[in-house]
């Protein structure tokens, strides 16, 4: 039987001893029919799993926004983690020249290990885009955005996620 795990989730194994021979007799009283008991000993044992922050920790607000630079082209940061369920990951990018409709902000992710949803921010802190989708990967559309500074606000929908990319493409 397969099983979906998230992080945070318990995971409890039982194990079951038996003496050297598994049974045990005893006669009883009057009676010539044996009584056979099996012997059990049962164990427990519990592991929990859990996101480890990212290197780009502590990225928690606008002003600790792991800083990209200018995006000419593609750019991918992989390994990344919403580590628990109040982490915010941000990070600030340059859009060089004004957003086309080939241009978005990606964040990739499998939604079995967490929601994840995201939002866009311009440089006066007004939100220009939002993704929250129940489904893999979110997406924030550059089209329309003029040249400037952004930032990217990735959390956990109350949850975390130990594995998502995000990729920024901008036309050069």
């Amino acid at each position: 039987m397969a099983s979906t795990w998230k992080i945070g989730d318990a995971l409890t194994l039982g194990l079951a001893r038996r003496d050297r021979s598994g049974i045990r007799s005893r006669k009883r009283r009057g009676s010539h029919s044996a009584c056979i008991e099996r012997l059990e000993h049962r164990f427990a044992l519990a592991i929990t799993t859990f996101a480890i922050a990212d290197r780009y920790e502590p990225n928690e607000s606008q002003s600790t926004a792991t800083d990209l630079g200018e995006i000419l082209g593609n750019k991918l940061v992989p390994d990344l983690s919403i580590h628990s369920k109040s982490d915010e990951d941000w990070f600030r990018f340059t859009l060089p020249v004004r957003g086309t409709d080939a241009d978005n902000v990606d964040i990739l992710f499998n939604h079995l290990g967490g929601d994840i949803d995201a939002l866009l921010y311009d440089q006066a802190m007004i939100v220009r885009r939002s993704s929250r989708t129940a489904s893999d990967n979110e997406q924030l559309p550059l089209a329309g955005l003029d040249p400037g500074i952004y930032f990217v606000k990735i959390f956990g929908d109350n949850s975390t996620n130990d594995n998502y990319s995000l990729e920024i493409r901008a036309k050069t």
